[in-house]
């Protein structure tokens, strides 16, 4: 965990996010690393990188921020109505992950994880949609907005071509099936650089046709949230689009399976692809 600061000139402000992830490292073995929680996260309370986030970038302009005692801790914090401003700018202007973390950061990230050979990622991959994303405020006057994901970083890492990506097809998670926190999860397998030389290319999928068709889909998950419309379904959980990104109408659910030898096998209704 660490603090990023970011100036935003239009607002005369200068804040400070918390840069956070999940590593370990040997979790399946000498050759393994897990990785999860790659988030920016800005808010009051736990969720300010410091307890004085926000900051005027020219006092000439305006005065100092006048902090405020937080009347758990004590220490003086950014008042609220200063955090409120900068989340209301920071969604105005629809900031990215990659605004906040920017490239050294996640290079940083990637050196970090160089030591070994294959890293097993994964993370929500729907936090913005109305089904999952997180509330903004509580009853405790607690204020929270949290910016990227594990997928985010996957993401650059295809991008910027940083060694191989595998993902796998989205799952939805039991423990968070409620109907203000569905949660669909995905996971990546990644081999940095320099372990590729050694590597042996023989990545294959299997279970393709086991897949339901969208139909079917849409109606289980539409019964999960207590949607009866199928064409509100994917609107509900996947206001962002999926990992890498598409429109809700554009993902796939059950595809074209192969055989023994890499053939396609027939595919009763090539639509449902």
């Amino acid at each position: 965990m660490s603090t990023i600061w970011k100036e935003f000139p239009e607002i005369n402000r200068r804040v400070a996010f918390t840069y956070s992830y999940s590593q370990a490292a040997m979790p399946l073995g000498c050759h393994c690393g897990s990785l999860n929680g790659v988030s920016a996260n800005f808010g009051n309370r736990y969720y300010a990188a410091i307890s004085k986030n926000v900051e005027i970038l020219d006092t000439t302009k305006e005065k100092p921020i006048r902090y405020v005692r937080d009347y758990y801790s004590e220490h003086p914090c950014t008042p609220k109505d200063e955090i409120v401003k900068v989340v209301e700018y920071l969604k105005e202007k629809k900031v990215q992950f990659a605004d906040i973390a920017g490239p050294d950061a996640l290079n940083q990230l990637v050196e970090k994880c160089s030591n070994y050979p294959v890293w097993v990622m994964s993370d929500v991959i729907n936090y913005e949609a109305p089904a999952r994303k997180p509330a903004a405020t509580s009853g405790y006057d607690v204020i929270y907005e949290m910016f990227g994901s594990t997928g985010d970083f996957a993401k650059y890492l295809i991008d910027n071509k940083v060694g191989y990506i595998m993902a796998s097809p989205i799952v939805q998670n039991p423990s968070h099936r409620a109907k203000n926190n569905y949660s669909l999860n995905q996971v990546w397998f990644w081999i940095p650089p320099k372990h590729l030389e050694r590597a042996i290319d023989v990545g294959n999928v299997y279970g393709d046709a086991e897949f339901p068709s969208k139909e079917k889909w849409l109606k289980t998950v539409g019964g999960d949230l207590g949607i009866p419309e199928p064409e509100k379904v994917l609107e509900a959980v996947l206001n962002k689009g999926v990992f890498p990104e598409r429109k809700p109408e554009e993902v796939r659910f059950r595809r074209q399976g192969r055989d023994a030898k890499g053939r396609f096998l027939p595919f009763p209704n090539i639509s449902e692809a």
